[in-house]
């Protein structure tokens, strides 16, 4: 969802306040973070 919105935004944005390389950055440490946290609910898959 983060990164479908940000490509969205990119393509669609007639001025181009934000690096896109800083974005790209940004999510994915987001998204590393959740993943790595120690109190992360388990996985489904056991």
């Amino acid at each position: 969802g983060a990164l479908d919105e940000m490509s969205r935004f990119w393509v669609l944005s007639p001025k181009k306040k934000y690096s896109v390389g800083t974005a790209a950055r940004q999510i994915s440490q987001f998204f590393l973070e959740g993943i790595l946290r120690e109190d992360a609910p388990p996985r489904a898959d056991g």
